[in-house]
């Protein structure tokens, strides 16, 4: 089942006038199908998944490929316009290892404590408050 208030922030960040992507750690062939299922699918313009051999295993290459799809992956200022959404580490880190910020959400499987050690630039604990957390500007600290 999706979690309750994912239809609604779905479509509160298009009504904003946001391109939306998937980027899974999921194989596409596992995760597309889930997708149709809770008929979503169209909501999102790029849908990226691992694939099953390892050119695209980590969350930073799904991410890479995502950004390819959408065809911003060169852009200098990436990190201004796209933002990460992600209930674990390795979304943290793989947004990361872009230049992109992550927001935590805490109704997935990752705990509090991951996230914040991980680097996530700020936490939703429902999807209801992701539209006003996504308008925010947000920098990743550099060490």
């Amino acid at each position: 089942t999706l979690y309750d208030g994912i239809i609604e922030m779905l479509d509160e960040l298009a009504d904003l006038g946001l391109s939306l992507s998937i980027a899974t750690a999921k194989p596409e062939q596992t995760a597309h199908p889930i997708l149709d299922y809770f008929g979503i699918s169209e909501r999102f313009d790029v849908r990226a998944g691992a694939s099953l051999t390892s050119d695209r295993r980590t969350k930073a290459q799904v991410i890479a490929h995502a950004l390819r799809e959408l065809e911003i992956q060169a852009d200098p200022d990436l990190g201004d316009h796209v933002i990460m959404i992600g209930d674990r580490d390795h979304d943290v880190h793989g947004a990361m290892h872009h230049g992109i910020a992550c927001i935590g959400v805490t109704w997935g499987y990752g705990s509090v404590e991951e996230l914040i050690k991980a680097g996530a630039v700020v936490l939703a604990d429902s999807p209801g408050e992701v539209a006003d957390l996504v308008r925010q500007p947000y920098r990743l600290h550099h060490s």
